[in-house]
């Protein structure tokens, strides 16, 4: 019988000509609910250590290192210590680095993966109709640029 491909697995790393900071978020930049959250999220980093990727517009970044970036239609994706984490990993790995305020996120590992994933499932599949479209595009502070990948 052929072993199946495990889903929850990160990819292999792949040796890549471009640099991907330590802690990277990478949302759908389409999405007004992710631009809202990843905004927050950049509000919340109290180190200032995590930078935000808008998916699409990194999608050559992501094949390099054998990500399709359609992956972010469905997920965001929390890049931390060569490991990329999707759904409710990535959720929890990122709230758990905001900050001491966020620590207790690591203890939603204890709900089992299964309900946690559908939860996040759900969310991310009404994420058009938890947020109205934006009526332009928000403009991110200057001294915030640098945590941006362009």
């Amino acid at each position: 019988m052929k072993k199946q491909n495990n889903q929850d697995t990160p990819p292999p790393l792949k040796q890549v000509d471009h640099f991907i900071p330590y802690k990277t978020l990478f949302y759908d930049g389409h999405c007004t609910f992710c631009n809202k959250w990843a905004r927050w999220v950049m509000r919340k980093d109290q180190s200032k250590s995590i930078y935000l990727a808008a998916a699409d517009s990194r999608s050559e970044l992501l094949l390099q290192w054998g990500i399709d970036a359609s992956v972010t239609t469905r997920s965001v994706l929390y890049y931390k210590n060569g490991i990329f984490y999707k759904e409710s990993d990535a959720v929890i790995e990122l709230a758990a680095d905001l900050g001491p305020g966020y620590a207790w996120a690591r203890f939603l590992r204890f709900v089992p993966k299964w309900i946690r994933d559908n939860v996040y499932r759900m969310i991310a599949a009404n994420r058009y109709r938890l947020s109205k479209p934006l009526k332009h595009c928000p403009m991110l502070p200057p001294e915030e640029h640098w945590r941006v990948l362009w």
